[in-house]
């Protein structure tokens, strides 16, 4: 069993000055401290996640469900972890991590496990604009829990504490934004529930409308249909993509008998997916979509958060 020294994990460190951590970007910061990328890295982070109420609920629930932790070397360029999930909603999956842990990117990964494991990531789509968005949304809903679990783990431990800060530091620059560059901020929201709450839906507001890394799905997609001319190739080339299903239905040599009902997104799909995508613990009485402001879920939304330039670049293939 291993042992963690809580004293040591927790420690003040004011001996090892990192600078202005506000202005490290993901890479620098993670590089910051050796807990965060040593041997002993899972065994900080999955210690340290338990610090925050929301990586404690989702740490929980992922080692009930069983779902396993393991250090890969063949990840993807740039990728610090992913979840990959079973074959369905009752068998638990596995989060792999490269060089670097953190209790924020096992608050990301274990929520992808609770996306999975709850049946959310499998809600049925009716067209393929709501799987398209059915996916930006899972995506979106990891990225506020990984803020909650960075803010929350930080005020447990102080701001003083370098670990904290180098998940600080290792922050995307929009989530600072969100905390104003502030220390203070990031005490208030992890001491006030619903403001964090709160900030939790611009986090997820903000990665859907404004980020590029949203559109990385529509980029892959297109590059890989210009290359793509033959009938049928598209579906295995995009496995695990999620926009593969434009051109399923787009293709004409596809099964009559297709998964897609309609076009467009209706407001009963997108109620249904917020309602159990905000889950904040068990009961499902605390939901950071539906009790908080934020973008509304208009046609209007629908389209800034779809690019249909995807279609166009489809249909113009010679087939």
């Amino acid at each position: 069993m291993n042992h963690v020294d809580f004293n040591d994990l927790y420690s003040r460190d004011i001996e090892k000055d990192l600078g202005d951590y506000w202005a490290l970007d993901q890479y620098r910061a993670l590089q910051s401290h050796r807990r965060i990328y040593d041997a002993q890295a899972h065994i900080y982070a999955a210690a340290a996640v338990k610090q925050s109420a929301r990586g404690k609920f989702l740490s929980e629930f992922a080692e009930k469900s069983g779902v396993g932790l393991q250090q890969s070397m063949s990840m993807p360029n740039g990728t610090l972890a992913h979840y990959i999930h079973g074959e369905n909603s009752n068998q638990p999956g596995i989060v792999e991590y490269a060089s670097f842990l953190t209790p924020s990117i096992l608050g990301h990964e274990y929520r992808h496990a609770w996306q999975h494991l709850t049946g959310t990531m499998a809600i049925p789509a009716g067209s393929p604009e709501e799987m398209i968005l059915r996916d930006r949304f899972i995506e979106a809903d990891a990225r506020a829990f990984e803020f909650a679990t960075a803010v929350e783990y930080i005020t447990a431990v102080g701001v003083k504490n370098n670990y904290a800060r180098c998940m600080l530091g290792a922050m995307e620059s929009w989530s600072k934004e969100i905390l104003r560059y502030s220390e203070d901020e990031v005490l208030r929201l992890g001491q006030d529930a619903e403001a964090l709450k709160q900030a939790m839906r611009y986090v997820f507001d903000r990665w859907i409308s404004l980020t590029p890394r949203a559109e990385i799905y529509n980029t892959l997609s297109i590059e890989a249909l210009e290359k793509t001319r033959k009938p049928g190739r598209l579906s295995r080339l995009f496995k695990g993509q999620v926009l593969d299903v434009v051109f399923d239905m787009l293709d004409p040599a596809a099964p009559p008998e297709k998964m897609f009902q309609y076009r467009g997104v209706t407001p009963a799909f997108v109620d249904g997916l917020v309602k159990r995508l905000g889950q904040m613990d068990e009961t499902g009485d605390e939901n950071y979509l539906t009790q908080t402001a934020g973008l509304p879920f208009t046609h209007d939304f629908y389209t800034r958060v779809h690019d249909f330039r995807l279609e166009r670049v489809a249909a113009s293939l010679k087939i």
